[in-house]
């Protein structure tokens, strides 16, 4: 199977880089990847990188705020860092949950704001 994500522990905070389209079984196999990672590690913050996403339909959409729930219900705040202009039109367009996800423009910033909330006793 093609590899659909890279993690990295930065600080107290979990990155994981998407590397591109998503399907349905990639999803799956990224949130256990994932949420394996997460309960191992005891990170309190995740940053989903998704800079390298150029494309996706409302399946991409749901699973994104299915996992960032998922990162929640472990005690961790995710955030979704690096989406472009094409994709979060394309979100809206698809009607996808954007209520439950959290962004900013870099990875670099979004680790910035997770590690400020920790500073600030939030999740």
């Amino acid at each position: 199977m093609e590899r659909t994500a890279a993690f990295a522990r930065v600080r107290d905070c979990l990155v994981v880089t998407l590397l591109g389209e998503t399907t349905g079984r990639s999803w799956e196999s990224l949130r256990s990847d994932l949420l394996g990672r997460l309960g191992a590690s005891g990170v309190r913050g995740v940053v989903i990188d998704a800079s390298a996403v150029a494309v996706v339909d409302d399946v991409d959409g749901r699973a994104l705020a299915d996992t960032v729930d998922m990162c929640r219900l472990l005690g961790a705040r995710a955030l979704v860092a690096g989406l472009s202009v094409e994709v979060v039109t394309a979100l809206i367009l698809l009607d996808a949950p954007l209520d439950r996800l959290e962004g900013e423009a870099s990875v670099e910033r979004a680790i910035e704001r997770l590690l400020q909330g920790a500073d600030d006793g939030q999740p």
